[in-house]
Parts: C-alpha cells; sequence; structure tokens
C-alpha cells in the first residue's frame, strides 16, 4: 500500500523560505515508512534561483521530474510554483536512476541501458519493476515513441511506462529540463522504477472527446512515412499537402499547423495488438530538407488521417472527462495527471480553465497532481492476437500521446 502527499512553495528566491514551506508541510502532512520517492514539477526560474537545489538536498528521499508551464496539486496551483508528490511504501519500493546525456540524433536505447540496469539491481528479490516513471526532456531529434522503445526493450514485456516529456512557457519549449535530485539537464532521462504491492490504472482523455464539431474537412490515408516522419500524405508530399491547405510558406510549417492534430486510425495498425475504437493524435512540428514532415511521435504508414481543430470546448469537455472518471474510482492513494501544453495554449487568455477544472472537480481527500507536458506517456488497453478475438487477451500497450489528457492512479 502507498500512502502519499503533495507539497508546494510559491518562493521562488528565497532558498531558506523555499526548504522551510516543504519541510513543515512534509512533517504536517504524511509520515514517511520504509521507502520513499519525490515527484517534482517547477517553473524553470526555480533551478535557475537555487530553490530547486537548495529545496532537493533537504529531503530525506530522492526525486525526479521535469519542468513544466503550469500545475495543480490539491487546492493549490499557479505557473510559479514548485510542487512535490510523496509516495511512501512499506511494501512498495522505489529506485530513481537517471540516464546519461543524449546527444543529438543518439540512440537512447545506449543512453539509458547501463544505469537502468544499475537501478534495477537495487529492486529487492531481485525483481524487475511494476511500474517505471520517466521524465524526457524535449529534443526535436528524438520523438516521444524512442523513449518508450528504449525501456519497453530494457524490461519485461507488460511492464506500463508513464510519464511527461519536460515543458515550459517559452516558445518552443527552448527553456525545458529535466531534473534528477536537484540536477537539471537539457538532455538526461530521469526514472523511477517501482515494484511490489502496487495496481496502477491508467485513462486517456483525448482532445476530441467525442466531439465531431471540431472535425476539419481534411481526411485521408498515410500513404508514406517511417517514424516519426511523414513522407506522404494522400500520395502527396507532407509539405506540399499542407501547402494546399495554407498551413506551410517558404519551406516552414505555419505557427498554427502546431494547433491541428493529425488523428490517426490506429485500429489493426500495430503488429500483434488491436486497437479498438482508439484514434492517437499527432503534432507535426517542422518539414526536413525534403518537405517531409517531422512529428512528436511515430506516425503509422497506411493509417487513416483526420485533421481537427483544438478549441476550448474540448479541452474543457475532455478535462471534465478525466476528473468524471477519475472520481469514480475506489481505492485511490495518488493521482497524477499529465495534460498536452498545447491544451493550455489553445485556451489563449483563458489558459487557467483546465486547471481551474482540476482544482474544483478533483476530489480533495486524495492527493494529485497535474502538470502540463511537452508529451505524455501513458498505457492504453489492447487486445492481443487480434486473428482469434475470443481466445484474445486484454493487455496494456505504452504510447506516447499529443493533445491528451493521461493519469495515472495508484
Amino acid at each position: 500500500m502507498i500512502k502519499s502527499a503533495t507539497l508546494f512553495t510559491y518562493e521562488v528566491d528565497d532558498s531558506k523560505k523555499a526548504v522551510n514551506d516543504i519541510l513543515s508541510q512534509l512533517g504536517r502532512k504524511i509520515s514517511l515508512m520504509k521507502n520513499t520517492v519525490g515527484i517534482i514539477m517547477c517553473d524553470p526560474e526555480f533551478a535557475f534561483s537555487d530553490v530547486l537545489k537548495e529545496v532537493c538536498e533537504s529531503l530525506p528521499f530522492p526525486v525526479a521530474g521535469a519542468t513544466t508551464a503550469s500545475q495543480v496539486v490539491n487546492e493549490e496551483s499557479g505557473s510559479l510554483i514548485l510542487t512535490i508528490m510523496v509516495l511512501t511504501s512499506d511494501d512498495v519500493f522505489f529506485e530513481t536512476g537517471v540516464s546519461e546525456p543524449i546527444a543529438q540524433n543518439e540512440n537512447v536505447l545506449k543512453a539509458v541501458c547501463n544505469e537502468y540496469a544499475e537501478t534495477a539491481k537495487k529492486l529487492p528479490f531481485p525483481s524487475n519493476p511494476d511500474l517505471i516513471f520517466i521524465f524526457p526532456p524535449l529534443i526535436d531529434e528524438i520523438s516521444g515513441d524512442q523513449y518508450i522503445r528504449a525501456f519497453k526493450s530494457l524490461c519485461p514485456a507488460g511492464v506500463p511506462v508513464f510519464g511527461s516529456i519536460a515543458a515550459d512557457n517559452s516558445i518552443g519549449l527552448r527553456s525545458s529540463f529535466t531534473i534528477y535530485n536537484g540536477i537539471f539537464s537539457r538532455d538526461a532521462v530521469p526514472f523511477i522504477l517501482i515494484s511490489g504491492n502496487i495496481s496502477p490504472r491508467f485513462f486517456v482523455s483525448p482532445i476530441i472527446a467525442g466531439e465531431n464539431k471540431n472535425v476539419l474537412p481534411y481526411r485521408g490515408k498515410i500513404t508514406k512515412s517511417e517514424g516519426n516522419i511523414i513522407r506522404e500524405l494522400n500520395n502527396i508530399r507532407a509539405y506540399d499537402y499542407f501547402e494546399s491547405l495554407g498551413l506551410t510558406k517558404d519551406g516552414n510549417a505555419d505557427e498554427g499547423l502546431k494547433f491541428i492534430p493529425i488523428l490517426l486510425d490506429m485500429e489493426n495498425k500495430v503488429g500483434k495488438y488491436r486497437f479498438e475504437n482508439f484514434q492517437l493524435a499527432r503534432t507535426l512540428f517542422a518539414f526536413d530538407k525534403n518537405g517531409y514532415g517531422i512529428c512528436r511521435g511515430d506516425v503509422c504508414q497506411d493509417s487513416n488521417f483526420t485533421l481537427i481543430n483544438v478549441n476550448s470546448g474540448s479541452v474543457i469537455e475532455s478535462a471534465k472527462k478525466m476528473t468524471d472518471y477519475v472520481n469514480s474510482l475506489p481505492d485511490k492513494q495518488a493521482v497524477l495527471m499529465f495534460s498536452c501544453i498545447t491544451r493550455r495554449t489553445s485556451l489563449s487568455v483563458s489558459s487557467v480553465t483546465e486547471e481551474n477544472i482540476i482544482k474544483k472537480f478533483m476530489n480533495s481527500d486524495t492527493p494529485f497532481m497535474m502538470a502540463y507536458s511537452g508529451g505524455e506517456i501513458c498505457p492504453i488497453s489492447v487486445r492481443q492476437s487480434a486473428k482469434n478475438l475470443k481466445n484474445s487477451q486484454n493487455s496494456v500497450s505504452n504510447q506516447f500521446h499529443n493533445y491528451s489528457f493521461v493519469a495515472c492512479i495508484l
């Protein structure tokens, strides 16, 4: 069993005051058990002022996380806030690690494998993890799926991976970084391996949330793709296709293109898995020298696609759907949620609306943390052996998401 609490400070300049804020709440809110870890989220300003470093050094347990644009914990929210979700247990075990720095275009697996192996050895029994939290950096040359594949290759099949890519309030998220025990990095991956008496549950609330009114009249098939690169849509080079829609100019993507999710129908598209009634959203953020579109996550060739518009109605509806679902679940000790940064940006001057929904409607008796993400990592339910659905098994497939709201319930 896990017990949890959320800690916070708004003090971005005075390290002593920030440490006092955090430690006084820690002593008041929770008694630590044998095994403890912290998940930390904050604005980059906390690192530039040394508050992040001092707070982490004051804690009697390790922490891992990333920067964000804004966040919510129980009854507190804002942009300039540092928050920590404390997880503690006698029968759940936490081990933390951080990858080697990832050079541009380097293989993610190579950067992660040594530290993962050393960290996994510290688990009891010895044991493989039952759950992994990861907090990767935002690197244009590396798709979100590459992080998932790296961890998937290092642990047994079926181990769920959940997390968030670093984000911030800057254009292009260029000030974002990851956090490990008070040290911040632009190109390392902190992670938490968890094993023991846990039964995590996951939920994805996509941007569409059943909204047909924000579907644009542009659809077809991804006729050529490789990894996170779209080469052709409807047999037309990616740049030329979006140019015909007025969304590219002078070789570059229009700023508005990042607010137009490419919705992919994933049914029967990935090996032995059957994705039933599941659609995956992708962000196209740039074009390469060949006029091919570069996405934040992988794109399946031959998937049907639909372009949709991100609007405040769909964002608010999916956020409310998330709170209703999470509140309905029994036996919650902690709730960790991530929402795509583009959802916040799409609300323009009403950018706190989604945060207010979480703050207002989430049951306050369960510790929760919600933060904005540069890309959401969350398992989805699938059926294996699609050829024989009667004998197929329910399983999970770790997936990278854009424009979505995801949750892990412990």
